[in-house]
């Protein structure tokens, strides 16, 4: 033998191919396999195994050589370790060769490598480990070119048996994926299956035999599989992958993350079934490349577009399928993208949005409660992405950003205030992590953050993200400086409300950073001196709140406030370093200090005592507050305040207050300088904290301003209107230089008077009794002003000819809307919540210890002055509902003990105070209320807080115990109303009365845990009150039948109410003609829904099946998502269970569904007036129909011929009720509405074309809306007939009478006995004639409208059909269909 080799390699060198190939061929097959086994491992195999090769030609000879050649070259390959680039040469050569054999030889070959791929499973299996193998593997570059050339072969035989090319690839794919492979070759095979022709079939049933071999897999080699399935699912089932992924790394990564979190070691390893156990580190190492290779293949494969779209249609329906921090991670890698960058963070705006208003929705309904559905933690899913970011996973820190800022973007939602708020919390919960533990993305997201402050509109939401960085991470924002010092410079053209807001939300940077600090000053300096008042108040309130929060010590301005000359400021920061001035004296002023800026900052303000008076009104409001908390401010603040107020007064004259020189006339109009009721309020609020606080103020400064507040009081007491220039011949509303300055006297005077009353009530004490008398004084110099106004305004104080003849002409009057005269505007009170708390202890305390009893007797009797107050308290509340909506929380201050006099003081003696005064306690009602919709609205947060102030129970206790007294008082309130309804004088006053405490009860009642016993208890009395009261007044009776079935709907999943309502319903308002009426016992009525409260009762019965029926449509669309979820469960048991789970879903939905369309049908068959309450019908059977279309698709989607699921969640029944009997039903109602119109028309006069014909489109736009639907379903009906193969389906909705019109035998008859009164006998003979003809063409066409009976559509009687009258055929359609026109022209020749 070695001879034939010495002459082969002598053949090769030579170069003779005829020579080479008879030496080839002088070999024997036997000699082939000894030969290639001696040399494989020596370095002349590659030339001989080449020459070889070379010399065999497709002789049967060389076939077989070349087939032994290449079997004994694959066995080698199994035995020996060879180095890769040997390896890799042999291959190719290998490959070069393949289109030379026999199909047979091939399919041998195959069969070959297939036999190597399974024997490694098996050799693992017994404990022999081939190193060789996993170094490379020749069989995946050979078995996918030797596949593509049997492919294209039409017979190929295998063992005996003939089959197709095409077969034979299809019969190995199978046998490849019903094989046991050894985990390490997945890769491999991945990457071989590349290049092989599949099936969608096939592919799939690789793709799921590679997802398989996952779990066995350790994490270093997952990236590898990956990388290769990748391409392999370029196309298709790519989807499939990246949820296999998902399950893969929750449970090896998050799944252990979560118990790690549970004090379990951070080094514990986790251990599955069939896998090696690998480290918490090397999986996220692994995680880390995968969503590398996703990032890079998102840009061009199809698969990923199909994953993007399929998580959009999820996202709206299971969001917690989408929010999965893998699912998440892989979006973002993908959103690196341009192409889906905006797509992704759409679908993980709309799956957070959608989370936070399904968990609102589960608090609302019992029924959703009892809906099994995952809930998801959206603040532990960012926690986790966070600590992603902390591992540096690809695109998730700049994927969390913009998620963020997508979450702010949220505009607010209607009605779901609560879900806006929590959705924007998460924004800023995101952005405040993403800073505390990433900081070097600060800079951008703050310069970010302020440019959407600047440029967008609807800008709270960024503001108060703004204002809670400041606080929570100071020292970050505080590297960021440039950002803030940006966003400053602008105060002075955005809006000055959110210039405000932007202040207070810096705040607590200004205070740290010099620099900033420094710019504000400058910024805010410069805003003083702009032509916008509205810019200076914005500096005004900025300089308001740097002392505010500017806290000094007592006492540390006693030296400064003399030394410093100078408002100068200079930048060093005054928490870390302090300058020292050389060449200053011994008591100069050291300009870095707290004490320097505050009085830097008060010179700035006493400048705008020479401002406007909107900017002096922001001044004195703002004062007050600095006074509160700066207490070593108030001696400064007083003194400057004294001397400002001096300049006002004349104490000597009537008035005592000069209203001729703080208004000023110019040209054609009246101008205030001075808001002089602002300044005495301001004073006297200081005087009083003063007093509280005994701040050590100078005693003379002190003295002096308290002899101007009492000489202003008794010198405003003597005033008569002769000392305010107002008399007889005012014209309030005149638009005269004079008239206007007298408007603004009166204006002002009642200012100075409410200002005068809160300092009598505030300096009111035991040893001053006769403050009382001063108090009603002032009260009665302030209804005499009021009194004057209104008579001014309507005219009885003016005297027209005495005004002409003055001026010598006729001043114009202002008009109000329609013509008519405009009314004078009362000035809003600028009384605070702090008169208001001492006042109510006044009006409703028994032992009041600052004053005696009689002294506060002769105030509490007077009704006018309880009123007053009252209403003073329901503009303050208006007012701090304004200051909330701009997120000024400070406003709350007060708001909490005010709440708590009123419900102690007021509510708890409602029944005494309505005794009293009725008005009263309307107003009290009125104003708590107020308080309680602010609070929930605007402070939820607080709530619990606001109601231990008020009621007095610990928030340990929880909400329910805070809410049980309030809910009790209310409800004995409401009931002891109810009762003595009908023996109550006033009627008008009873019935706003119960009305508020029934609003009240309502908002209360929907704060109650609806697993505590109060709300069922709550439920119970609610039932018996509406069963037991019989109630005329139709707001009330609304209210509490809202209250009842809202907490019905809250407290229980299935209910009778609801049915029960509706069936009442048709007994109080009637049912259509020829339909049996469904009786109902006493025990299920209600006294409350009676005749003169049955329409406002139908439209909240009609809500709330439209609430039911929006349940009904959520849940479907939540179906929907977890139907397209259902089909990557990542094994079978989990899939099991969520298929039972969803069958378990689909019953539950049918079933509310079923109760629904039950109570559309009780109320279908109603025959109110048309008009509101027919259109309220009209809506609800809309959206019925529109609910069970969005059903029906789902059952089109879900069901087949095979797996009718539709039946066996019996909504074939719900068809049936729908098709036939609601249908039915409408057609007839529709018919009677038309009827009634046609009878309306004929009463009322005629109206203006214009009018009319807008009326008319009004009238006309639902029963079109109406039928569009309803066909919408048939038609959703018909196709699940037709896929599913349920012939009896159609039959419930044929499709033969939407459009048409059936004739009307009564109504013909009724037409022509009033023709056949004017004419004559034989005129009449003819009539009859006709009649009986018209009767006759009925009878022919009633079998067809029996048989549209049982499809649903038309009634059985001729009465309820909806033609025959012309409004009908106008409403319904254009024209009808061919075959039935013929009827329609004799029955119009009839007529």
């Amino acid at each position: 033998m070695d001879k034939k080799i010495v002459n082969l390699i002598n053949c090769g060198k030579n170069g003779d191919l005829k020579e080479l190939q008879q030496c080839v061929e002088s070999f024997d097959v036997d000699e082939i396999g000894p030969l290639i086994s001696k040399t494989f491992l020596k370095d002349e195999f590659r030339q001989l195994f080449g020459l070889f090769l070379d010399g065999l030609t497709q002789s049967g000879l060389s076939h077989q050589l070349r087939y032994q050649i290449t079997e004994q070259v694959l066995h080698e390959f199994e035995k020996h370790d060879i180095p890769l680039a040997k390896a890799n040469l042999v291959t190719s050569r290998l490959k070069l060769e393949v289109s030379n054999f026999s199909a047979n030889n091939l399919v041998k070959l195959c069969d070959l490598c297939m036999k190597t791929i399974c024997e490694q499973r098996v050799d693992e299996q017994r404990g022999s480990h081939n190193q060789s193998s996993r170094s490379h593997m020749c069989w995946k570059e050979l078995l996918p070119t030797m596949l593509l050339l049997l492919i294209e072969r039409k017979r190929v035989t295998q063992h005996g048996t003939q089959m197709t090319g095409e077969e034979y690839k299809s019969q190995l794919v199978k046998t490849l994926c019903q094989s046991p492979w050894k985990p390490q070759i997945a890769s491999s095979l991945a990457s071989m299956l590349i290049n092989i022709p599949l099936s969608p079939d096939e592919h799939l049933q690789v793709v799921n035999k590679l997802c398989c071999s996952m779990e066995e897999l350790p994490p270093q080699e997952l990236p590898t599989l990956v990388h290769e399935m990748l391409e392999l699912c370029k196309d298709r089932h790519g989807l499939l992958l990246l949820m296999k992924l998902n399950h893969y790394f929750h449970l090896h990564l998050y799944k252990n993350r979560r118990q790690n979190s549970n004090d379990m070691a951070s080094s514990q390893m986790l251990e599955s079934e069939n896998i090696e156990v690998a480290s918490f580190e090397d999986t996220k190492q692994a995680l880390g490349t995968v969503l590398y290779h996703v990032n890079k293949v998102a840009g061009c494969y199809a698969s990923i577009k199909d994953f993007v779209n399929t998580m959009a249609k999820v996202a709206k329906g299971a969001p917690e399928a989408v929010l999965q921090p893998i699912i998440v991670s892989m979006l973002f890698s993908i959103a690196t993208v341009s192409t889906y960058e905006d797509q992704v963070f759409s679908i993980l705006r709309t799956s957070i949005t959608r989370g936070v208003l399904e968990m609102e929705k589960r608090k609302e309904s019992a029924w959703m409660r009892d809906i099994r559905i995952n809930k998801v933690n959206i603040q532990e899913l960012i926690n986790t992405l966070i600590d992603c970011c902390k591992d540096g996973q690809l695109g998730v820190e700049e994927g969390l950003v913009n998620l963020a800022f997508e979450l702010l973007r949220v505009p607010l939602i209607r009605g779901k205030e609560a879900a806006s708020d929590q959705v924007w919390h998460f924004g800023t919960f995101i952005l405040l992590r993403l800073m505390r533990y990433q900081r070097h993305v600060a800079n951008s997201v703050l310069q970010r953050l302020c440019d959407c402050i600047i440029t967008g509109e609807g800008v709270q939401q960024y503001i108060k993200c703004l204002g809670q960085m400041c606080r929570d991470v100071r020292l970050v924002i505080m590297e960021q400086q440039s950002a803030i010092v940006g966003l400053l410079s602008y105060l002075r053209v955005i809006q000055w409300n959110v210039a405000r807001d932007i202040v207070i939300a810096v705040m607590p940077i200004v205070l740290l950073a010099s620099g900033v600090r420094d710019n504000l000053i400058l910024v805010l300096r410069k805003a003083l001196f702009s032509r916008d008042t509205n810019t200076r108040k914005v500096a005004v309130h900025g300089f308001i709140e740097m002392l505010k929060n500017l806290r000094l010590e007592a006492g540390s301005l006693g030296h400064l406030s003399q030394g410093s000359s100078s408002n100068t400021f200079s930048g060093y920061n005054i928490l870390s370093q302090v300058s020292v001035e050389v060449y200053s004296q011994a008591t100069a002023t050291n300009t870095n200090t707290k004490e320097a800026i505050c009085l830097e900052v008060l010179g700035a303000l006493r400048g705008c005592l020479n401002q406007q008076a909107e900017v002096r009104v922001s001044l004195y409001k703002g004062l007050f507050e600095v006074v509160e908390s700066n207490p070593p401010l108030t001696a400064t603040i007083l003194f400057w305040l004294r001397g400002h107020l001096l300049k006002q007064c004349d104490l000597d004259a009537l008035p005592p207050v000069r209203f001729n020189n703080i208004i000023t006339l110019q040209a054609a109009d009246a101008i205030l300088q001075e808001p002089v009721g602002a300044l005495l309020y301001l004073i006297q609020q200081v005087v009083l904290v003063i007093n509280e606080r005994e701040d050590d103020v100078d005693s003379r400064t002190m003295s002096q301003v308290t002899e101007v507040l009492d000489k202003l009081v008794v010198g405003m007491g003597q005033c008569t209107l002769e000392n305010f220039e107002l008399d007889e011949d005012v014209r309030l509303m005149d638009s005269s230089v004079e008239n206007k300055r007298a408007a603004e006297t009166l204006r002002q005077a009642l200012a100075v008077y409410e200002a005068l009353m809160c300092y009598c009530i505030n300096t009111w004490s035991l040893n001053t009794p006769d403050q009382g008398s001063k108090l009603l004084s002032m009260y009665k110099c302030y209804t005499r002003l009021i009194d004057y106004a209104k008579n001014a305004t309507t005219g009885g104080n003016n005297k027209k000819d005495v005004t002409m003849a003055a001026t010598g002409k006729s001043q114009t009057e202002k008009k109000g809307r329609f013509g008519r005269p405009a009314t004078f505007k009362l000035p809003p009170s600028i009384l605070g919540l702090p008169f208001l708390s001492r006042t109510l202890d006044l009006l409703h305390m028994e032992d009041i210890p600052w004053s005696t009893a009689p002294a506060a007797a002769c105030v509490k009797g007077k009704r006018e002055f309880h009123r007053y107050v009252m209403n003073v308290l329901v503009q303050n509340v208006a007012h701090l509902r304004e200051e909330l909506q701009c997120g000024n929380m400070s406003a709350m201050k007060h708001c909490a003990k005010v709440a708590r006099k009123i419900y102690e003081h007021c509510i708890c003696r409602l029944s005494e105070i309505d005794a009293f005064d009725r008005n009263l306690a309307i107003l009290i009602l009125e104003s708590f209320l107020e308080l309680l919709q602010m609070v929930l609205a605007h402070c939820r947060l607080k709530w619990t807080g606001f109601l231990q102030i008020m009621t007095g129970v610990s928030e340990k206790d929880g909400v329910a115990e805070q809410l049980q007294p309030i809910v009790e008082k209310l409800m004995s309130l409401l009931d002891e109303r109810l009762s003595d309804e009908d023996d109550s004088e006033d009627e008008v006053a009873d019935k706003k009365l119960i009305q508020h405490l029934s609003s009240a009860l309502q908002v209360v009642s929907m704060q109650l845990p609806t697993d505590s016993p109060q709300c069922i208890q709550l439920l119970e009395k609610m039932r018996a009150l509406c069963s037991e009261r019989s109630v005329k007044n139709l707001n009330v009776a609304k209210t509490l039948v809202q209250l009842l079935l809202k907490l019905t709907v809250r407290c229980k999943a299935e209910s009778q109410m609801l049915p029960n309502l509706t069936k009442q319903l048709q007994e109080e308002i009637g049912i259509l003609p020829d339909v049996q009426e469904e009786e109902l016992t006493d025990a299920q009525k209600l006294n409350l829904l009676n005749t003169a409260t049955k329409y406002g009762v139908l439209g909240v019965v009609c809500a709330t099946i439209k609430g039911r029926l929006e349940e009904v449509e959520w849940v479907a669309v939540r179906l929907d998502a977890e139907l397209t979820m259902l089909e990557y469960s990542p094994d079978e048991e989990t899939a099991d269970t969520n298929k039972e789970l969803l069958r378990t879903k689909e019953r539950e939905t049918v079933c509310h569904m079923a109760r629904c369309v039950q109570c559309n049908v009780s109320l279908s068959v109603c025959a109110p007036q048309a008009g509101p309450s027919a259109d309220v019908l009209l809506r609800i059977h809309c959206d019925a129909f529109d609910t069970l279309s969005r059903l029906t698709k789902y059952f089109i989607r879900r069901s087949s011929k095979d797996n009718k699921v539709f039946e066996t969640a019996r909504f074939d029944k719900v068809i049936r009720n729908a098709g036939k009997y609601l249908a039915r039903n409408m057609f007839a109602f529709v018919s009677h509405i038309g009827e009634k119109k046609s009878a309306d028309k004929r009463k009322k006069k005629n109206l203006d074309p214009s009018i009319q014909k807008s009326k008319v489109l009004r009238e006309t736009r639902l029963i079109p809306s109406l039928v569009r639907k309803k066909e919408t379903f048939d038609q959703c009906v018909i196709k699940l007939s037709k896929d599913c193969k349920a012939p009896e389906l159609v039959d419930i909705v044929k499709h033969n009478s939407a459009r048409d019109f059936s004739l009307k035998p009564q109504a013909i008859k009724k037409a022509l006995r009033d023709n056949a009164n004017g004419t004559s006998d034989n005129e009449e003979e003819e009539e009859e004639e006709g009649e009986e003809e018209g009767a006759e063409e009925a009878d022919e066409e009633r079998p067809a409208s029996s048989n549209r009976d049982d499809s649903g559509n038309e009634s059985e009687s001729g009465e309820n059909g909806d033609s025959g009258a012309r409004e009908s055929e106008d409403l319904f359609a254009e024209s009808a269909s061919d075959d039935e026109a013929p009827a329609r022209k004799k029955s119009r020749r009839s007529d």
